[in-house]
């Protein structure tokens, strides 16, 4: 019998809190330590260091851009974390079971061509500040 999704929230930027959860739930699932771990987030304007974390340490993640995560057009969307979490979450599962163009795969920059737009985001917050 399938167990329900473990949700689990963990303040922003608390690697190590992430770390301590993904093997937690290897425990629980039973699974070894060098159990492949697969994850996905939207796109944001952070940029790209989480994508950078995970995957220096063997987390094959996808990041997606946001518009291209379907929604029901037919009800009112509740928005939440965790409806958002949920909704991922089943993508995540759909996108590896075979679906490749379920949503839209953000290429990730380098992190030169990155930097490069930093400028420009510091001008639109200090716009915005204004």
């Amino acid at each position: 019998m399938a167990q329900k999704p473990r949700l689990r929230t963990i303040p922003a930027r608390d690697l190590d809190g992430l770390q301590r959860e993904i093997q937690r739930a290897k425990q629980r699932f039973d699974l070894p330590n060098d159990a492949p771990v697969v994850s996905c987030h939207e796109a944001e304007r952070d940029g790209f260091w989480l994508y950078r974390y995970l995957d220096n340490n063997a987390i094959a993640n996808t990041v997606v851009d946001a518009a291209s995560i379907e929604l029901n057009r037919r009800a009112r969307r509740a928005k939440s974390d965790r409806l958002d979490v949920a909704k991922l979450w089943t993508m995540l599962i759909r996108y590896h079971g075979g679906e490749p163009k379920l949503w839209s795969v953000v290429r990730i920059p380098s992190p030169v061509d990155e930097d490069r737009r930093q400028p420009h985001r510091e001008l639109m917050g200090v716009k915005d500040e204004r």
